[in-house]
């Protein structure tokens, strides 16, 4: 028996929370319309991720030879190597000596949590689970990662992201350094990212201070030079789009670099034989507006419109749109409700707790009409129960979640 559906009826967390709670081998495939990505689970714990688009071996040569681990000519060789071995490309190059298992196993990982940061930025798709033996892998250079962790992290990323594709909307802007920053303030250091995420400390430049950023940071402001668009130094660093854009926030943060401005040629000064013009158009646009608003008296006074102030038809309109409004922020507390759980394995006894840890706003716990939502809580499951415009509880807006899902056990 297989676990399968959609995402919009069992969203990933939950689907990687479950498979780590009940310690599942086998194979879990995500499909969209345009990829499909496998993520591999030992006993609960994930050991490998791929996809149709983007072949794990693929994206670990290339991130190698970008990152000047190996060369182009020790990829390829490694490469032939393979078509006659079937071996994993990785257990060729250590053996080959281009590499260390070390060094392996850290791309590796990259590789693979990248991979899955990503998948969980999808909205529609759906998912397959096949249980099954223990498959091999490369584990004499790949450690299980976590479950637990990497939902976590994938968590803290989503929240991330709409405030990273704010400061960069568009992959294809160009990024210059900070002319006023002396590179010989800045410090490259692991501990960077405990720097980071604490609220309130983002670094200013000022002299004399060194301005603490990861490796990664550092090699992407290096690579910065005030022609590269953001895929550009996706390409040249090997990070996807995610990372590529998370350090360039973290370096807008501490003003190490600044988006190049781009020179705007001033329009031409109109002639004055356009002035006419421009009032025939103001003329025309007064004369639009008046008719308008004449046409739409006439329609009120139609004792046949429908669509007159407190008709029923309206009535009716006005309570559909509440009802729409209210389905959207039940979505979003039974989203709290998931990160809650992720967070201490359990659910809140009451929905004030959500905002007791910041994820949610007392307002997003009142429905559109000003109203607590219900929340019962019960040993197998929750109910999350919206109420029409009447008062009544609704079956189209009740969200009811089973807390554990039986899958068959391994044998």
């Amino acid at each position: 028996m297989a676990l399968k559906g959609t995402l919009k009826d069992f969203a990933l967390p939950d689907i990687f929370q479950l498979l780590f709670l009940q310690k599942k081998t086998g194979i879990l495939t995500v499909r969209s319309n345009q990829n499909e990505v496998t993520i591999t689970f030992r006993k609960g714990f994930i050991v490998s991720a791929d996809s149709l688009q983007d072949p794990l071996e693929h994206r670990l040569g290339y991130l190698l030879v970008r990152r000047k681990v190996i060369t182009k000519e020790q990829l390829n060789k490694a490469l032939e190597v393979q078509k006659e071995t079937l071996q994993h490309l990785g257990h060729i190059m250590v053996s080959l000596r281009f590499l260390t298992a070390e060094k392996l196993q850290k791309y590796l990982q990259l590789v693979i949590t990248q991979k899955i940061y990503r998948l969980f930025r999808w909205k529609e798709g759906e998912y397959n689970f096949e249980p099954c033996e223990e498959k091999a892998f490369q584990e004499d250079y790949f450690v299980p990662l976590s479950t637990q962790a990497i939902l976590m992290e994938a968590v803290r990323l989503l929240d991330e992201w709409p405030l990273i594709k704010k400061k960069i909307p568009s992959l294809e802007l160009v990024f210059e350094r900070n002319r006023k920053i002396d590179p010989s303030s800045i410090v490259v250091s692991d501990a960077a990212k405990e720097v980071e995420e604490e609220k309130g400390r983002a670094p200013t430049p000022s002299i004399g201070r060194p301005l603490i950023i990861s490796p990664y940071a550092h090699l992407l402001y290096q690579a910065i030079d005030g022609s590269r668009t953001v895929k550009d130094l996706m390409d040249c660093c090997g990070f996807n789009d995610f990372e590529t854009c998370r350090l360039l926030s973290q370096l807008m943060d501490k003003q190490l670099i600044q988006i190049k401005s781009r020179e705007v040629r001033p329009l031409p000064a109109k002639r004055k034989r356009f002035q006419v013009g421009a009032l025939t158009s103001r003329f025309l646009y007064l004369l639009i507006i008046t008719l308008l608003v004449v046409g739409a008296l006439n329609i009120l006074r139609n004792p046949l419109n429908t669509l007159t102030p407190f008709s029923p038809n309206t009535s009716r309109m006005v309570s559909t749109m509440k009802e729409s409004i209210s389905r959207g922020r039940m979505q979003q507390i039974a989203q709290s409700l998931t990160v809650y759980f992720l967070t201490y394995e359990r659910y809140p006894t009451d929905l004030s707790a959500l905002v007791r840890e910041g994820l949610l706003q007392p307002h997003n716990l009142k429905d559109p009409w000003g109203r607590d939502y219900p929340y019962q809580l019960f040993p197998d499951k929750y109910l999350l129960i919206g109420l029409d415009s009447q008062g009544r509880r609704s079956a189209q807006l009740t969200i009811e979640k089973s807390l554990l899902l039986a899958l068959p056990s391994e044998k």
